[in-house]
Formats: C-alpha cells, structure tokens, sequence
C-alpha cells in the first residue's frame, strides 16, 4: 500500500469504468515516497464485506470514505465494532440502503416468457427493474439459485445479468421495459394474487413504503392494488359477515324494547351468537360472564373480557387483575359497589397448554392429561358479535362517565383505531356517555417487565382518580 493520506486522495468517476481508480489518485499514488510502498495492509473480513456493498450504492463520497476506513483501520484494529463512529456510522448507513435494495430486486423481479424460436426452440424468460443502486451482481445470484434450469435476462438501468446453461453473465445498462409478446402466466398470477389478496390488512401507506411506485409498473399484479384497496372495507365486512356463527351477533337474542339490566342477564344466558357462547367441551365449559353492579351506577367499568377464574365464578374482575383494580379503586376513592362493572365480550376465550403447575384452578382433566387455560385476545368478530350486549347495557344504565380498561373497550366504544398508549388519560366525549376516559388494562399492568410495571401502575391509578374527579364534578346540583 503506498501510504497517501485520506486527505490527499481523490476519487473521482473513470472514463472506462464505474469502480476503476481516477487518474488524479493515481498521480497521488505515484508521488508517493518509494519507501511507503513496501508496507502491507491488513484489514479484517467485514471490512471487505462492508466495502463490497458500499461500492454498489450511488454516493458520491463512498470511495473516499471507504478508504478513510482502510486507513485508519491500520491503526485502529476495532474501529468497525464503534457504532457511534460518524464514519462507521455513515458506512453502515449505506450498506443497509444497498442491503435493502437488494431485497426488493429480489421481491419486485417479474419475469415474462418469451416462446422459443423455430432455430432455438428454448423457452426464455425476460425482466426489467428498476434498483436504486449498482445491485445486479450482488442480487442476481439468488435467481441462479433459484431458477437454475431456467434461461432468463435481468435488465436494469444500472447494469444487466444473464443467465443461459447454467452460466451466469453481465452486461451493459438497460433504460426501457419495453418487451414484445404477451405471457399467458401474467393472467393466472393476476387471478392468484387476487385470489390470496387479504383485505383486512390493506394499509396503503405502508404499501407504497415497502413498493414504491416506480416499480408497478413491471408488476402484473399492480393494475389491480387500486380495485382491491377500494374494495377492501367492504370484503372485510362481507367476511366477518359470512363468518358463520361469530357472525351471527348477539342482537338477535337482546329483548325488545328498552330492557332492564336484569331482563339483559336473563337473555344473555341464551345467547348462541358467536363461536365463543356454543363452544362445548369435556373440561370446564364456558359461560357467560355479565356485568355486576347497580341499575343506577353513574360510573361504569369497562374491560376486555372474563379470565380464567371469571369464568370459573361467574362474575367479572375477580383474578388477579380484578384485585388489583379493587386496590386501585379503593386507593382512588372509588367504592366498587357503587359501580357498574362490565366486559366488552362476555366469554373467555383462550387456549389450552401443559400446565407448568399443579397448584393454578387453571388447571384441569381431559383424558387424564392436565392442560391450563391461558388468555387469548377477543377477534374483531368476538367484539362485533357480543357489541349488542354491552350497547345494551350501557343503554339501560345510562352513566355519566366510562372507564374504558384497555384497547379492547377503547376501539369498542372510543375509536376503531385507539391506541391506549397516546390517547389514556384524557377525558373524552363518546356516544355512549358524556365524559370516556380511557386508561391500561390492570392485566397490562401484572404482565409489564418490573421496570414498567410501577409506571403503568401509577397511570391506572392516576387515570382513576381523573374518573372519581370528573363523575364528582358532573353531578347534579
């Protein structure tokens, strides 16, 4: 290595090639003193891993920063593991961008057939993308692997590979896509993709984030994204819809008229209006957990659903999590006999494991194997099928003020898209009653790391005592 300081080297783009060296730092290198010439250079492997992909990208300062880094590396033997170095910093910056281009020629690469001819009856396959960066050689080997009988050209702005008997190639920049010929398998993808296509996690933003725009237009599948983001709410809907019996809802088994909380009870109990209520098992079965508390109360809890040991009694927020609420309630100046307390969905679902204890209620005997119950989050058809019931409450009840314990409840009743960690602690208008607020589930509470755990503790509680206050300054006069 002739020893020329970072400072007086200069790269700079080569008449004949992208990456050969530019005649100025050759001259640098050449003015050199003779003796710096016999030093060797040594330099670990993920500095070579590292240079490798910092080259393909476009930066204009790639190379004077790669051999800024070669040249302090001969001093400082661990400088790549200094993640706050502004150089490794930079360097790293880059080989995640080249790193992610890569990934999306591998992901947004379409071939088209084009039939052989009557000299060459071979069948082969073209593709034309669109990358970022210099990527074709790092991207295309995948394809190699992949498609290794197949004889197919990938052609780019930024260089082209070709791959015929088993040969992989290079060649020069492709600036158009324009290919003769129609492929038969581009309809048979359009109808799979539609076909696989999953409207309830339609989110056009993170789709253009994740394939952009530039490259639909080599995607067959592309011209239908418009049509299937448009029909996405109403296929969401006509699924949970047809869902069978979790679609089926509970409205159907609500008495008519305006009914009291004790005629609501009543019918819950018969209530077969989702999956949930007519689940029949050889092990503590399920049952329907209503909410407990006056016709009167001006205050009005609301959860996510029974546990293990709610549904074992038969009545809400007596776990573990119902004695830390009860703790909280009493520290908060709240009489929890005094309060309507209510989940959003009225059965427990969960799923059954090995039990880790003999001692737990959770505990019990199928086929003399013993299994635990462990919580599982309600569907959106869980909530939808059981809304009638807790509208219907609430109806009867006709509070002042909710609490809504945990995202389930919040989307329930506040917003579909409520994220209890932004919007907890604030005292909200709702069509359900005049002041919501909304704050952790107390289970969110036991299940945080213990670092947390005392913070979220005292949210709960502070967002109780916002509750005692707001029904205090909402009474009438």
């Amino acid at each position: 290595m002739q020893r020329v300081p970072p400072s007086q080297a200069i790269f700079a783009a080569s008449q004949t090639s992208l990456f050969a060296p530019s005649s100025l730092a050759s001259s640098l290198a050449s003015s050199a003193s003779p003796a710096a010439s016999a030093s060797a250079v040594n330099v670990p492997r993920a500095f070579l891993d590292l240079a490798r992909l910092v080259c393909c990208h476009t930066d204009l300062h790639r190379f004077d920063l790669l051999y800024r880094l070669l040249w302090r590396l001969q001093t400082q033997r661990a400088l790549l593991d200094d993640a706050a170095d502004v150089d490794v910093c930079y360097a790293r910056r880059l080989e995640k961008n080249v790193h992610r281009d890569v990934h999306k020629m591998h992901a947004f690469v379409r071939f088209r057939e084009i039939k052989g001819t009557d000299s060459d009856d071979r069948d082969r396959f073209v593709a034309f993308h669109r990358p970022d960066f210099f990527v074709v050689k790092e991207a295309t080997p995948f394809f190699a692997r992949r498609f290794p009988e197949m004889c197919w050209s990938i052609m780019t702005p930024k260089g082209s590979a070709f791959f015929v008997d088993g040969v992989l190639g290079f060649g020069d920049a492709v600036h158009h896509d324009e290919f003769d010929g129609v492929d038969d398998a581009e309809a048979l993808w359009r109808t799979y993709y539609a076909a696989i296509y999953n409207p309830a996690r339609a989110n056009p933003d993170a789709m253009r984030t994740e394939m952009p725009q530039k490259h639909w237009r080599t995607l067959p599948e592309a011209r239908l994204i418009p049509g299937l983001l448009q029909e996405a709410a109403r296929r969401t809907s006509r699924y949970v819809d047809a869902s069978g019996p979790e679609g089926a809802g509970a409205r159907p088994f609500i008495p008519r008229g305006r009914p009291s909380l004790a005629q609501l009870h009543q019918a819950a109990v018969r209530c077969t209006g989702c999956a949930l209520a007519t689940t029949t098992t050889t092990y503590c079965p399920t049952q329907v957990v209503v909410g407990e508390g006056p016709a009167d109360a001006q205050l009005v809890i609301v959860g996510e659903q029974p546990g293990d040991e709610e549904d074992l009694v038969g009545r809400p927020f007596v776990g573990p999590a119902g004695r830390l609420l009860d703790e909280l309630l009493a520290e908060a100046g709240l009489d929890r006999a005094a309060l309507y307390l209510t989940n959003t969905v009225k059965h427990f679902r969960h799923e059954l494991v090995p039990s880790t204890s003999a001692s737990t209620s959770t505990i019990v005997q199928i086929e003399k194997t013993k299994k635990q119950r462990l919580h599982q989050r309600p569907t959106a058809a869980d909530v939808k099928a059981c809304r009638p019931w807790l509208e219907s409450e609430i109806a009867a009840i006709e509070p002042r003020v909710i609490v809504c314990l945990g995202q389930t409840a919040a989307r329930a009743l506040v917003e579909p898209r409520f994220e209890v960690g932004v919007g907890r602690g604030e005292v909200l208008t709702t069509s359900f009653a005049p002041q919501t607020i909304v704050t952790w589930h107390p289970a969110a509470v036991l299940r945080a790391e213990p670092a947390q755990r005392l913070t979220l503790r005292a949210q709960l509680l502070d967002d109780l005592r916002l509750a005692a206050k707001t029904l205090l300054m909402s009474a009438p006069m």
